[in-house]
């Protein structure tokens, strides 16, 4: 069994007991490491969506977290292993959380230069064209010309985006009643009978 060694044990008291120069050296003497375990374990395709100093700093802060643990390490060799091992296993529980959940898969997600590609695809795609614009306003015209006026202002206020409730209330007739007409009338549309 390997000897304690004098001056870490000192140093690792030091820093349990509070002192910012002990802790910037214990930080400094092993960050290099810490940030080479970071970077090997992180998986490729999560480079692009983590800076390794982000976990260094998680690493850090758990370690800083129960102070008094690191009083425990005798060896600089015992402390490297300990960093190794959580460094390791904040990375591989972050990896396997983006990459195995459906949450967070990165199979779902895109550069935003496709996503704007597609949004503007999409968008143009769906916008409806001159003609069909005029054909939709003549259909809608020619409905409300059939129909009864009580059921014209139905229609009219139902195009304005007013729901059954409202428009019930703006003409004092009954909810259900507005909802048997559009009912109604969506089913004579249907079946071309307006």
């Amino acid at each position: 069994m390997a000897e304690a060694e004098p001056e870490f044990v000192a140093l690792m008291r030091r820093v349990r007991d509070g002192s910012e120069d002990a802790s910037r050296q214990l930080i400094a003497q092993f960050e290099p490491h810490v940030l080479r375990v970071v970077r090997r374990r992180l998986n490729k395709q999560l480079r692009s969506k983590f800076d390794s100093m982000d976990f260094m700093q998680a690493v850090w802060a758990s370690i800083f977290a129960d102070r008094a643990k690191l009083a425990t390490f005798d060896r600089a060799a015992r402390l490297l292993a300990f960093l190794t091992t959580v460094a390791s296993n904040m990375v591989i529980e972050e990896v396997r959380r983006r990459l195995r959940s459906e949450k967070y898969n990165l199979r779902h997600e895109y550069p935003l230069e496709s996503a704007a590609e597609y949004s503007a695809w999409n968008t143009n795609s769906m916008m409806p064209t001159p003609s069909q614009f005029a054909v939709a306003k003549e259909t809608w015209e020619n409905l409300l010309q059939r129909q009864p006026k009580p059921y014209q202002r139905i229609l009219e206020l139902r195009r304005m985006g007013h729901t059954n409730v409202e428009i019930a209330e703006r003409l004092g007739i009954n909810e259900k009643t507005i909802r048997r007409v559009l009912q109604k009338l969506s089913e004579k549309s249907r079946y071309g009978l307006g």
